[in-house]
């Protein structure tokens, strides 16, 4: 029985650390969490590409209003439209309306055309942004306490 008592005094320190190991572990797991939520830490965290989007988006914004006021300054008024139109039509009735309607494959194939175009720009964007911030898509290091 003597020899027992040092082996379980061992074990139950060997336990009482691997509690220990386990609750510290649950506490910065807990702290991480509210971390991750806590919008004024992500906003700080990651404020170059949230000024990047809010620069772009801002950009986007100011250039369509922009090109919505051009296009209205400079549009021909319906009345001029409107005459060119049945101009149109006295010089070629023949064009008013077409017969053969475009087939269901061109239809398929454009549509085809333009997905895969839009797939091609997305991975070249995806690329393109991994290639200028690397950083942002590597995973946060954990300080030590």
């Amino acid at each position: 029985m003597s020899t027992l008592n040092p082996t379980r005094e061992q074990l139950e320190a060997d336990a009482n650390l691997l509690r220990e190991r386990i609750a510290q572990n649950l506490e910065s797991l807990d702290q991480r969490t509210h971390e991750a939520f806590d919008v004024k830490v992500q906003a700080t965290r990651h404020s170059l590409p949230l000024g990047i989007i809010g620069a772009g988006s801002l950009l986007a914004f100011v250039g369509s209003a922009g090109l919505m006021i051009y296009r209205a300054k400079h549009r021909p008024s319906r009345w001029d439209e409107g005459l060119k139109a049945l101009k149109r039509v006295w010089e070629h009735p023949e064009r008013i309306a077409s017969s053969h309607p475009d087939p269901m494959s061109t239809d398929i194939a454009r549509g085809v055309a333009v997905s895969l175009g839009t797939f091609i720009a997305t991975q070249l964007a995806k690329r393109a942004l991994h290639q200028l911030f690397p950083d942002l898509w590597q995973e946060p290091t954990v300080k030590a306490r």
